[in-house]
């Protein structure tokens, strides 16, 4: 089993918004459990509750000083359509590594799907100004991450395989669906570890392409 330190480079997610979206209940002992599992793992990069969409900034504010203040260490915040060109210029001023939604499940990465992505634009250069790190959440897209330089991305790509029987590879520089049928889906284990194998090659390409 692999643990954080065995990493080069690592970004915790607390996986709260796919949890609150699968019916799941976020209480103060799922924030308590994320925030006693940092300090065991002594995880210097995480994400804030990613939780906006869901419960509303000011509470996501509130859970964010329980993990800062519990931790001694300053979450990466992700911001929100409701944050405001502000908000974000804010998070730029206050913290130096900061998380923009691109999953095109949220409610902010389909409005920046409306726009075609061009308001990245405006946060990246907001974010140079200041010197701070932008991470990508939730984005495999090859061609967005290459017309803007992020610092970092992930994916939870490698689970679709369980999910909806897709099988993923990489060939040329690009993802392509090897399969996706209800068969495959019976086949999970079999599935995720082809997808894992997958995303390590995407992310070897991007360190050296990107």
């Amino acid at each position: 089993m692999y643990k954080p330190s065995d990493c080069k480079n690592f970004i915790a997610d607390s996986g709260a918004f796919t949890a609150m979206n699968a019916g799941k209940h976020i209480d103060l002992e799922y924030v308590d459990a994320y925030i006693n599992w940092i300090n065991a793992n002594d995880i210097n990069h995480f994400i804030e509750m990613d939780l906006d969409e869901v419960i509303g900034y000011d509470k996501t504010l509130d859970i964010r000083k329980r993990i800062e203040s519990r931790t001694g260490k300053q979450v990466i915040p992700c911001w929100h359509i409701q944050r405001g060109a502000d908000g974000w210029k804010k998070m730029c001023d206050e913290y130096p590594y900061v998380a923009i939604s691109l999953s095109r499940l949220t409610n902010t990465s389909k409005w920046l799907v409306k726009h075609k992505f061009e308001p990245l634009k405006f946060f990246l250069k907001e974010a140079n100004k200041r010197g701070t790190k932008v991470h990508a959440l939730g984005c495999n897209d090859l061609k967005l991450l290459k017309q803007y330089h992020f610092t970092s991305a992930d994916s939870s790509s490698h689970t679709l395989g369980a999910r909806y029987g897709r099988v993923m590879w990489f060939h040329n520089g690009e993802i392509k669906d090897l399969n996706k049928t209800k068969k495959m889906k019976a086949k999970a284990h079999e599935c995720n570890d082809q997808n894992i194998k997958t995303m390590i090659e995407v992310m070897r390409y991007a360190e050296t392409h990107l």
